[in-house]
């Protein structure tokens, strides 16, 4: 059971891995950085298909919009909690 439990963790690490790689080869040197609200609708993106409501409500906006360097080990960790959210969800996610 503690091996057949090892491999599992080991098979997930391994997916998370790939995927983090993924994300840090895609994109061209234009989109290494990214305004905020775009890094939010790249995480939701992919979560919007499942009948849960995904709505996002910007604060009041003082200053330009921050913009950082697009992070994979950030997008992926972000993702997670997004599709946990959605996951858990009776009908949105805010």
């Amino acid at each position: 059971e503690d091996v057949k439990l090892l491999r599992s963790q080991s098979e997930r690490c391994r997916e998370i891995l790939k995927r983090l790689t993924s994300l840090s080869s895609e994109g061209e040197a234009h989109l290494s950085r990214l305004p905020l609200t775009s890094l939010v609708e790249e995480v939701t993106a992919p979560h919007r298909d499942f009948g849960i409501s995904i709505k996002l409500r910007p604060g009041e906006r003082i200053g330009p919009e921050p913009v950082g360097r697009r992070n994979p080990g950030v997008i992926y960790g972000l993702g997670n909690l997004v599709e946990n959210a959605v996951d858990f969800a009776r009908k949105s996610v805010t």
